[in-house]
């Protein structure tokens, strides 16, 4: 199971250290796909993808925030982001590669 950045679904969590506003992430998916303008559901589909990514990567940012903050404690409930020390920044860095490679490809 994957879990964070690579989930193949965005999980809006309205709780924790990092809550997150679900009518907020609808909002901003609407605002993109209207800016894509998709005709079908295939170009409904990519332009679901391209706000997903977009939600994603805005969040990394506020995981390293939380993580020099905090020293990780307040990512603790995200499943096996603690594992060990000095991981957490690893873990940020390497969903950000991944979610940039993922929005070339689209």
């Amino acid at each position: 199971m994957r879990h964070g950045c690579y989930a193949s679904t965005v999980a809006v969590v309205p709780y924790g250290p990092l809550a997150e506003d679900p009518d907020l992430y609808r909002e901003f998916c609407e605002g993109v796909i209207d800016y894509w303008r998709p005709v079908g559901p295939s170009e409904e589909q990519l332009a679901q993808a391209i706000a997903d990514l977009q939600w994603r990567d805005a969040r990394v940012p506020l995981y390293e925030a939380s993580l020099l903050a905090n020293t990780g404690r307040a990512l603790e409930w995200e499943e096996g982001l603690a594992d060990r020390e000095g991981h957490e920044l690893e873990v940020a860095a390497a969903c950000r590669r991944w979610l940039t490679s993922k929005l070339r490809r689209i």
